[in-house]
């Protein structure tokens, strides 16, 4: 069938929690593992969520477990051409990660292992299915993205003040809390994701800029994959950059990471913006630039490039490596450029790790787990002295 419309209902209708191990939990909004459980969250294309009484209350339910015990909380937003149904490749494969976090936290943890906590946002980023049209899906795809900002940025709000709140208290001893959160956008969810992000990253800096304070961002770490969000969307974060250069950390709060072969947000990106931005009048040709491409295929932009290979002996003029991921026995190399030492880092690479638009599959996920484990082991954030219960 040439054109297939994609159901406008919710996949998951079921608000109580279904034990993933022995259950089919298609419909479920709450899947639950012995080390983990993940809720499921949709969104309609007015921008409203399907059941807003069970967002509320699974937000409550992650408020609470997170002040009880320490946790790591992960939000993934899908993008272009994906949904939350059960087999869909976004939600299959941050399962998959989710369940890599936890193999971590077990193997360096043991007993004291954070439980894993999953939140999937979905939309109906696929309208009409795998079909010779879904191409010109572009624009109303793109114009729901921009919608349905407001409702997802609540649910990142909310979030944020739970890891916030859970990152001041104390833990038996007097141990500060090590609950954290790492939020991860692809595509059109990067779009999303970036609606709640990049303003608090911006007033972190300005804050930190002003007052001298360690800087704070948006949780431990937020990673958006192929983001199709036009670069002028980073101009304020950039110029704050300009201005103060002296954010040096070990470890990113913001990393971006496009692939040479992402054919969608390389060709089809600027060829749907041209319809929307020709008409404009700016200043010289590189502001409609800006307007007109991704932040990841802008050279200016970026900090950092990115490829992977085994771990294994090195010439004295080899360079050290980004990242070193025993698990899969990988190291990470980062060629650095310009502004590759603030908390910020737009990265660029290859097919050998992200081979396509839609991958999120076992080499880029073992990048980001890595790197959020190691982030997650390290000191805690709050930089305010516990506060006991």
């Amino acid at each position: 069938m040439i054109f297939s419309r994609q159901p406008v209902e919710p996949y998951r209708v079921i608000p109580t929690e279904c034990k993933a191990a022995s259950n089919d939990c298609s419909r479920s909004m709450i899947k639950q593992w012995a080390d983990r459980w993940l809720a499921i969250l949709e969104i309609t294309d007015s921008g409203d969520f399907h059941d807003v009484v069970s967002v509320t209350e699974i937000m409550r339910r992650i408020g609470r477990e997170s002040s009880e015990a320490d946790t790591l909380i992960v939000t993934f937003v899908h993008g272009w051409n994906h949904n939350a149904s059960d087999g869909d490749d976004n939600l299959v494969q941050f399962e998959a990660l989710l369940a890599q976090l936890a193999q971590l936290e077990a193997r360096d943890r043991g007993e004291k292992a954070r439980k894993v906590i999953g939140v999937y946002i979905g939309w109906r980023g696929s309208s009409i299915g795998s079909t010779p049209l879904w191409i010109p899906t572009f624009w109303s795809r793109k114009a729901v993205a921009e919608d349905i900002g407001h409702s997802a940025v609540t649910v990142f709000a909310t979030l944020n003040e739970i890891w916030t709140e859970a990152s001041k208290l104390c833990r038996e001893g007097g141990k500060r809390s090590d609950t954290r959160m790492l939020t991860i956008g692809h595509s059109f969810g990067g779009l999303i994701a970036s609606r709640a992000v990049l303003p608090l990253l911006s007033k972190g800096v300005a804050e930190a800029r002003g007052d001298g304070k360690k800087f704070r961002g948006f949780g431990d770490l937020v990673v958006l994959i192929n983001p199709a969000i036009e670069a002028s969307a980073f101009l304020g974060l950039r110029s704050l950059l300009r201005e103060y250069p002296s954010t040096r950390t070990k470890y990113p709060n913001l990393l971006v990471i496009t692939s040479d072969a992402d054919w969608a947000t390389r060709y089809a990106f600027p060829a749907g913006r041209l319809f929307t931005v020709w008409d404009r009048s700016v200043p010289a040709w590189n502001d409609w630039r800006l307007m007109l491409e991704t932040i990841g295929h802008i050279d200016e932009f970026r900090t950092h490039d990115l490829s992977a290979r085994p771990i294994g002996p090195r010439s004295n003029k080899a360079r050290s490596p980004l990242l070193v991921d025993r698990t899969s026995k990988t190291e990470w190399l980062g060629k650095e450029y310009r502004y590759s030492d603030t908390p910020f880092w737009l990265v660029r690479t290859d097919k050998s790790v992200v081979r396509h638009h839609s991958d999120f599959s076992e080499t880029l996920r073992g990048f980001v787990g890595a790197l959020f484990s190691n982030i997650a082991s390290g000191a805690a954030a709050a930089p305010s002295p516990c506060i006991s219960e």
